[in-house]
């Protein structure tokens, strides 16, 4: 929580003969983020970067092949299961083979498609066929009195009245009567012989499944589909086990993609969580004998020097989120806006208190939070590609129901509040309201000034954008306020001293360009130079301003706050018009109010909730930018089939 889990670089010699064995092992793990790594220089000559390159036939073989048999496998709607089939990486001509095989299935798919629908429809015939036999074999007899009989099956929500009015359509004379045949609704036609030709004519149009009594027997007895189906079963096996092979093609690329060829082996390189480091470690020195093994610390800061040995500077470590589970799903938010840099703070812990405080300040009510509760409930059982969002609704209607508890609201409906109610303490609640916002800058400040004491920016610290200088002035300025207010007597030096103090808080940064050309000529650290002195000026008068900004911004919550109580105020009184003018409603007018705010209220304090965040909270510290550790495994391989 607040920093991202611990990752170690990884450096690996893998043997010549070994690279397969090396493959495999790496995959097994499911715990190595691949890292693309180059520039490396062995006795003053670079390496080549790879074995193959990413323009190569072979790369553009392999991922047209797997575009063709996935689309393939859509077509068929058959699943394949994460268990890829591993062999030495595929030659041109091997390519090619497999490319043909796949050309001969899909010419042919439709037509499998259609056999398999044929086994279906055949397998509904026979089993209604068999229903007939079962319960209505006495109609056998209409057929020595040169009578025809049919039985349609009549689909759900399918209009009765065209089947019982067959004869008026068709111009013969018919019996039509409904029937249950087992379960299924149905209905009987019963015809004379002769007008046999106009009834199948009549009911063909319908498209329905139509057992008849010339056909009685023959639906009994002649389902054989057997052979069709084992047919069929045999080229769909046949195509996840292709497919299962360029899966692992196609991983074999990409690590190949990723070695660095040097004298009698290969070099591989991928980041791996620290804690797993000697579970790894022992792994791939079992199954990949004469390598070696060796696991980096990542730099504490951008710019250290770790290259060694003719090895560049370490490239920039993913992220993995480290959050407890009741938090995960707000890495949602925190992600949406952008992922963190591996050095960098992860806010989520804080994103998920100051989101759900917002949301149940600008939303409190019993019965709108339960509704949001539920609904977050549905979707994260029914829907789980959106089961985080699910859960932000529940903790958000959680909010909502406790705020609700505080501000005796249920549906609108007031009871004795355990805090307050909006509309009668309008003043204390806008002041929260900017309490809660200095809270939530002052903490983004620190942050700020917490990265860069970590990677060692020191004009970052003490004259950077919301750095040291600047939050002890935002400070001031709030002291001074508060003073004032409590001290009117007193303004006047209250006021001088905190002129003086901005003066001096603002000095360096307005020459800041100035002090850091004189340590780059005292030969220090070298340090870049941005602007000039005017811009510094700007910057100074565009922080202070923001000052004033971004702490107002936060009177939203309380006026959303109060919007949610007014308009609950709303529906009950546009239903008391109703009632004075003697219209009933039963109720339903407060319904509609009801479900009216918890999805418009609801989305726009969601939006509400999201721009503070992200605009007074994220904009004092978060720089984003980072990339998620995405370690490959079987399961990570199929992810696009699934």
């Amino acid at each position: 929580m607040f920093k991202p889990q611990a990752l170690q670089f990884i450096r690996l010699f893998i043997p010549q003969k070994e690279l397969f064995n090396a493959a495999s092992a790496i995959l097994d793990t499911e715990k190595v983020h691949f890292a693309e790594y180059s520039g490396i220089k062995l006795f003053n000559k670079e390496q080549k970067s790879s074995i193959i390159s990413k323009d190569s036939e072979i790369v553009s073989a392999v991922n047209n092949l797997y575009l063709k048999t996935k689309k393939i496998i859509k077509k068929l709607e058959i699943i394949p299961e994460p268990k890829t089939i591993r062999k030495d990486l595929w030659t041109l001509e091997q390519t090619k083979q497999a490319n043909r095989r796949l050309d001969s299935w899909e010419k042919s798919i439709d037509e499998f498609r259609d056999k398999q629908n044929k086994i279906k429809d055949s397998r509904s015939r026979n089993e209604f066929a068999k229903l007939i036999k079962a319960n209505w074999d006495w109609l056998t007899e209409y057929e020595a009195q040169n009578f025809v009989w049919y039985i349609v099956e009549i689909p759900t929500n399918y209009d009765i009245d065209s089947i019982l009015n067959l004869s008026d359509k068709s111009g013969s004379q018919v019996i039509t009567h409904l029937m249950l045949v087992g379960t299924r609704k149905a209905a009987l036609i019963v015809t004379h012989i002769k007008e046999k030709e106009q009834i199948e004519k009549a009911l063909k149009n319908h498209g329905l499944l139509t057992i008849s009594s010339t056909g009685f027997r023959k639906e009994i007895a002649d389902f054989k589909i057997e052979g069709e189906h084992a047919n069929s079963e045999k080229i769909n096996t046949e195509i996840l086990y292709l497919f299962n092979e360029i899966i692992w093609q196609k991983y074999l690329i990409e690590f190949h993609l990723n070695l660095q060829q040097i004298p009698r082996g290969y070099l591989f390189f991928g980041f791996v969580p620290k804690k797993d480091i000697h579970s790894i470690s022992n792994e791939i020195e079992k199954r990949v004998p004469g390598s070696l093994i060796d696991f980096i610390e990542p730099p504490l800061t951008e710019d250290s020097e770790t290259g060694e040995m003719g090895f560049p500077p370490m490239p920039e470590p993913p992220v993995k989120l480290n959050n407890p589970k009741l938090i995960k799903p707000f890495e949602l938010i925190t992600t949406s806006y952008s992922i963190p840099r591996y050095r960098d703070i992860d806010p989520t812990a804080i994103v998920a208190f100051v989101f759900l405080l917002m949301f149940g300040l600008m939303f409190g009510d019993i019965g709108h939070g339960s509704v949001l509760a539920i609904i977050g409930i549905i979707i994260s059982l029914k829907l789980r590609d959106y089961r985080n969002i699910g859960y932000l609704m529940i903790s958000s209607g959680i909010s909502s129901v406790i705020f609700g508890i505080l501000f005796g609201s249920c549906f609108g409906f007031e009871f004795k509040p355990l805090w307050l109610k909006p509309l009668e303490n309008i003043e204390l609640l806008v002041f929260i309201s900017i309490c809660f916002g200095i809270f939530v800058m002052f903490l983004g400040m620190f942050f700020q000034i917490l990265q860069k004491l970590k990677r060692r920016d020191w004009i970052g610290f003490f004259i950077g954008p919301w750095g040291l200088a600047t939050s002890s002035v935002y400070g001031l300025i709030l002291g001074f306020s508060a003073y004032v207010y409590f001290n009117p007597e007193s303004s006047k030096w209250a006021l001088f001293a905190l002129v003086i103090s901005m003066v001096l808080l603002l000095s360096p940064i307005a020459f800041q360009v100035q002090i850091i050309k004189y340590l780059n000529r005292r030969k220090l650290r070298p340090l870049k130079v941005h602007g000039d002195t005017l811009s510094s000026f700007a910057e100074i008068a565009e922080t202070i301003l923001s000052y004033f900004a971004n702490t107002v911004s936060f009177i939203r919550v309380s006026a959303f706050g109060l919007n949610h109580a007014a308009l609950s105020l709303a529906v009950f009184a546009i239903s008391d018009a109703f009632s004075k003018n003697g219209v009933p409603t039963g109720g339903v007018d407060i319904i509609i109010g009801n479900i009216s705010i918890i999805l418009l209220e609801g989305l726009i304090v969601s939006i509400q909730c999201l721009r503070l965040l992200y605009y007074e909270f994220f904009s004092k510290f978060f720089t984003g930018g980072g990339s998620l550790y995405r370690p490959l495994s079987e399961n990570h391989l199929y992810e696009e089939v699934k």
